[in-house]
């Protein structure tokens, strides 16, 4: 995600006379709001059947300063959490290149048996996406924005 502030021109200057450190602390501060912000949306928007994906999506405090970024993420723990993102098969999203298989069997290694071990053979059928990481970006770009622009404008209140 990028958020640009040349549009502020003023707030930009002040922004690169400010010294590297402080930079730094608002980005991170921000980030990290953002974050937990992004985990909360694809909570609200992922699929549920039992509850578990939901459980495992982690603002992880992920945050990472670039050259010419910060960069952040969250992250969908569930094995199959990729799977409702973008769907399987030829009911997948079109976006992304699906199988036109009409099932197949795959090697589940968290598969528990009848007699207590794990690992074993499924079938795999086709099933529609139900995106709830992209959407918890995109969709709140603005909330995003508001975040940044927020803590920025918190440093340089008179």
């Amino acid at each position: 995600m990028t958020i640009d502030v040349s549009e502020m021109e003023g707030l930009k200057r002040k922004f690169e006379r400010m010294s590297g450190k402080a930079v730094e602390a608002i980005e991170r501060k921000s980030a990290l709001k953002i974050n937990l912000a992004m985990a909360g949306h694809a909570k609200e928007r992922a699929h549920v059947q039992t509850g578990n994906m939901r459980n495992m999506i982690d603002s992880n405090g992920f945050v990472e300063r670039g050259p010419e970024s910060v960069n952040m993420g969250i992250t969908a723990h569930a094995s199959y959490s990729i799977f409702e993102e973008y769907g399987t098969g030829y009911k997948g999203d079109p976006e992304v290149p699906h199988t036109s298989k009409k099932s197949w069997i795959y090697y589940d290694p968290a598969m528990k048996n009848a007699d207590g071990t794990y690992g074993g053979f499924r079938f795999g059928f086709p099933r529609e996406a139900h995106p709830f990481m992209r959407p918890a970006l995109y969709d709140h770009l603005d909330e995003y924005k508001s975040i940044l622009a927020g803590d920025v404008l918190e440093v340089f209140h008179d």
